[in-house]
């Protein structure tokens, strides 16, 4: 059975398939729903690249780099992707049956292969937060679980901060 919200965001993200408003620093912005019909985006002209959600894939981003990569058996719930003024930052919410130790552990593994560092992690056994980075590049997972599951939201980003370390 289809809940009757999802029924009434579906009707409002249809209608909204290409609509341009003003925008506060005098030009447009374009919020469009993606021609296959898998996500929304909102774009701005004078070189605003903008933002892509996409709440319908469940593959994981095929831009992920090689420290961010897929999560077994992950239940991806929804990605987004924000790109603009040297900044290109995707993140992927999914849940998992595994425990926040497991899923920092993975990725933790995965961040040490790709070189970046140094690696901080903040938070309990039930709740926390693990990061690095590597000049621009940056890996942020985020964690929480309950007694049901722990749902995770794993950024990758290039912060285009040139060549800091």
């Amino acid at each position: 059975m289809v809940r009757p919200e999802l029924l009434l965001a579906a009707a409002i993200l249809l209608s909204a398939c290409s609509k341009s408003t003003p925008h506060s620093d005098g030009g447009t912005q374009t919020v469009s729903v993606d021609g296959d019909g898998v996500g929304v985006q909102i774009e701005g002209d004078k070189g605003r690249k903008g933002v892509r959600f996409n709440f319908w894939s469940r593959e994981w981003p095929e831009s992920a780099p090689a420290f961010a990569p897929a999560y077994p058996g992950a239940d991806i719930s929804m990605i987004r992707n924000d790109r603009r003024d040297g900044f290109d930052a995707t993140s992927v919410t999914f849940n998992t049956q595994d425990s926040v130790d497991a899923v920092f552990r993975f990725y933790q593994d995965s961040a040490r292969r790709g070189r970046l560092g140094p690696l901080t992690r903040t938070g309990d056994r039930r709740n926390g937060m693990l990061s690095a980075k590597k000049a621009q590049k940056l890996l942020l997972v985020m964690a929480s679980s309950t007694d049901a599951s722990t749902k995770v939201s794993v950024v990758f980003a290039d912060v285009g901060l040139g060549d800091a370390p």
